[in-house]
């Protein structure tokens, strides 16, 4: 959540603010124009988002490879033939039933 909240604060809402601005005082082409958009503080603007898209595009990749992966059968361990396979579980089969001591 924080990560969302911080890439609309530090990202998207100083570029939206200064667009929105240029776009009442001189209107939505100007906004929208390669001459606004080459200006030095809207390129800095955009260079400051290059690390938060990075990191969303990396965490897209992974998804991405885990549903292939889920296509293929790379991304989930096969059960065995007796069953599915538990982590700990082994312990239980091999180990004989316990007998309540007699009285």
């Amino acid at each position: 959540m924080r990560r969302k909240l911080a890439m609309c604060v530090l990202s998207l809402l100083p570029v939206g603010l200064r667009q929105t601005w240029a776009s009442v005082t001189n209107g939505y082409w100007y906004a929208r124009s390669t001459e606004f958009m080459t200006t030095p503080l809207m390129q800095n603007l955009r260079w400051m988002r290059v690390p938060g898209d990075t990191v969303f595009a990396l965490g897209e990749l992974v998804i991405v490879l885990f549903v292939f992966g889920l296509s293929t059968g790379r991304s989930y361990r096969p059960s065995s033939p007796s069953g599915p396979v538990i982590p700990g579980h082994e312990q239980w089969k091999t180990r004989e039933p316990e007998v309540a001591a007699s009285r």
